[in-house]
């Protein structure tokens, strides 16, 4: 509870800040409400961190030593009886800017010797000086924004000044703790098998890549998986609700993270899965996994693009006629007809010619992956044939954020943004970030701990002083004398 003292004394302060805020207006009549706000804010700044102060301050866990025993808080690691060890200030930097602080109790476990800060604990405090709402503002801004601009945007807004460095830490903290959140769901998900969530009775499925720039000129692809549920629309299917998976890594890692985002958007329950596709192998592969039963559509862009590839080694620039023709064919006919046509071009080729290897290659492509450019089939039934919506997802979740002027990013930071990108473009911030906080609470108990480990493993430092430089020799001072390492002092009758 909060005593009757402190009460008055934000009576007094509320006292206070009115009437400088009316002596302020008086003296100001012709002020603008831009400057009549930044007044107010100024004055109120006083009361608020009071406030904030006393009333996080009011807790149970403030003062260890004087509650009784069944009342003190335990470890979080083996829940032994805390011991008081004293009181260490910490200070905090509030989302309005605001510096405020907090005197609180120091507490080691009796079992494990492990300490920690009760209040901190309580108030779920996360590490360094920054108040979790400020926290998860700069988080979220550095999901968006180069972190330069974030300090900028964030001081502008709010009235709080976070430095680069500070807006960097903080975003790639909250990205590691989202990594190792899904690694251990998925992990989770392995062992235990749950049944999977319900999600909507039809969905589509697409995947692809981006590249990255990383440090030292290198480019490394990034994989992002695209999730959708479809609704019919003037008798067209067309994709709603969006969710992202994306990370920089091997085809076989990505398929396994996946499990993740399929099981939550519930896509083995689903009536029926779309997967518009480029043909890429680890996509395939990927698929055969997480939904096998998924009618399998090429993406147009990639056939056409393979059709126009073998007009135009062999008819060259006039090729426009041609490719019409086999295109209107491949939409709305049998596509058998376009091999056959394909097949044609090569008798009339001659052997080892660029234009031959160019029409075997699309013939070889369109072949393999026949039942994916039945396009009449899929039209007439409204399926969409176009990976449009993961094409869009690497612009909006990779390369708006990673691929900005002059960036470079370093392997170990590109991941940590692909994870907060995935659930900021998914719009599942507000339902993610408390598991973040909590993770990262959970790290830096982790970090204490293995601190306090390390040092009792470690044999007590003996190492021996360096020996003393001598002050005096054969009675007379050396440069290490008292009188020789201080001035002088100037006698008062000496001539200046």
């Amino acid at each position: 509870m909060i005593d009757q003292e402190i009460q008055a004394d934000w009576h007094a302060l509320a006292d206070e800040v009115w009437l400088g805020v009316a002596e302020w207006r008086a003296a100001n009549p012709k002020a603008t409400f831009a400057e009549i706000e930044q007044a107010v804010e100024e004055r109120l700044a006083t009361i608020r961190t009071r406030v904030l102060a006393d009333v996080a301050l009011a807790s149970a866990v403030r003062d260890i030593a004087t509650q009784d025993e069944s009342e003190r808080p335990r470890c979080p690691d083996c829940h032994g009886e805390l011991e008081a060890r004293g009181q260490q200030a910490r200070e905090l930097t509030t989302l309005r800017g605001d510096t405020v602080r907090l005197r609180r109790s120091y507490s080691v476990c009796g079992v494990c010797g492990h300490g920690l800060f009760p209040l901190d604990e309580e108030l779920e405090l996360l590490p360094g000086s920054l108040s979790p709402s400020l926290a998860e503002g700069v988080a979220r801004l550095g999901s968006w924004m180069p972190f330069v601009q974030v300090s900028v945007v964030l001081e502008r807004l709010s009235g709080a000044r976070v430095s680069e460095a500070t807006a960097r830490r903080e975003t790639l903290a909250a990205g590691n703790a989202l990594v190792s959140l899904e690694e251990k769901a998925v992990t989770l998900l392995e062992g235990e098998a749950p049944e999977p969530e319900a999600g909507a009775p039809w969905q589509q499925v697409s995947v692809d890549g981006a590249m990255v720039p990383l440090v030292g000129g290198e480019w490394a692809e990034a994989r992002t998986l695209v999730l959708a549920a479809l609704g019919c629309h003037s008798g067209k299917l067309q994709a709603t609700g969006l969710s992202y998976l994306s990370r920089m890594t091997d085809h076989a890692t990505f398929t396994r993270l996946t499990t993740l985002a399929t099981h939550r958007q519930g896509v083995e329950k689903a009536r029926v899965v779309l997967a518009v596709n480029d043909g890429a192998e680890w996509i395939q592969e990927l698929l055969e996994v997480q939904c096998p039963a998924a009618i399998r559509i090429l993406d147009w862009a990639h056939a056409s693009g393979y059709i126009h590839a073998a007009g135009h080694a062999v008819f060259g620039e006039p090729c426009g006629k041609w490719c019409a023709a086999q295109l209107t064919t491949l939409l709305t006919g049998e596509p058998i007809a376009v091999l056959v046509e394909l097949v044609r071009l090569l008798d009339l080729l001659g052997e080892d010619t660029p234009a031959r290897e160019t029409v075997s290659q699309s013939l070889a492509y369109l072949a393999k992956r026949y039942d994916q450019i039945q396009y009449a089939t899929f039209t007439a039934l409204g399926y969409p044939i176009g990976s449009g919506i993961v094409e869009s997802a690497n612009k909006l979740v990779v390369e708006v954020r990673l691929k900005g002027a002059g960036m470079h990013w370093s392997r170990s930071n590109v991941n940590p943004m692909l994870a907060l990108r995935s659930i900021t473009c998914s719009n599942r911030w507000a339902a993610d970030w408390p598991r973040i906080a909590a993770q990262r609470r959970h790290t830096a108990r982790l970090q204490r701990a293995r601190r306090h480990d390390q040092r009792l493993a470690q044999p007590p430092s003996r190492r021996p002083r360096p020996p003393r430089p001598p002050r005096s020799i054969a009675g007379r001072p050396t440069e290490h004398h008292p009188w020789k390492r201080y001035p002088a002092v100037t006698p008062r009758h000496a001539k200046l």
